[in-house]
């Protein structure tokens, strides 16, 4: 994501373990590919998990999930947030911002399913376990990928924000006549990704 927003070109010498030597495009294809292959395994290991967790006692219930499906969670909400990420940089590159921000919106919300896996893992004996997040680091994760939904949401938009909602979401019959001072509150990036959601999508 930084060597995206800085925007460098040649390719990402840390991403060459894993991706090769070629563009960068080409390395963000290889981790979309990747991570989208990834994601089908993950959604039925865990189904698999919370089927049989319907069987089980709930301490044992509580057991399984604070030991195993709480990390497949991460590998899934993981997954589903580089593939998000990757798709946002390919609809950038197409100049596509409004669908841009919807993607990279996604991965905001996928790596926000893993925090919120953590912590409720976090009870009982495994109160306080998860909370040293340091090779993970969601938070930093979020952080970035956010700062990367809040760059392509200025892109293409009018100043105050107002324009995409204007153009996508705003019902016809408003668009020419509203009053500037109760209409024009732009909306916060959540609400406007999930409007445009529902049109682009």
């Amino acid at each position: 994501m930084g060597f995206w927003l800085q925007g460098k070109e040649g390719r990402d010498e840390r991403l060459c373990w894993a991706a090769g030597e070629g563009s960068f495009p080409e390395q963000v294809r290889w981790f979309k590919e990747k991570a989208e292959s990834a994601i089908p395994g993950w959604v039925g290991l865990r189904e698999r998990c919370l089927r049989i967790m319907k069987q089980l006692p709930e301490d044992e219930c509580r057991r399984l999930y604070n030991q195993l499906l709480v990390q497949i969670e991460l590998h899934l909400s993981g997954s589903r947030g580089l593939a998000d990420i990757c798709i946002a940089y390919g609809l950038f590159l197409e100049e596509d911002y409004p669908r841009a921000f919807i993607q990279a919106s996604r991965a905001v919300w996928s790596y926000q399913m893993g925090k919120e896996a953590l912590l409720l893992a976090g009870t009982g004996r495994w109160e306080h376990f998860y909370r040293a997040d340091w090779l993970a680091n969601l938070d930093n994760t979020i952080s970035h990928t956010d700062t990367v939904r809040r760059f392509l949401r200025i892109q293409g938009d009018s100043p105050d924000m107002f324009l995409r909602y204007k153009q996508y979401v705003m019902p016809e019959t408003e668009k020419h006549i509203y009053l500037e001072n109760t209409h024009r509150k732009p909306l916060p990036d959540d609400e406007l990704a999930r409007c445009l959601e529902k049109v682009l999508y």
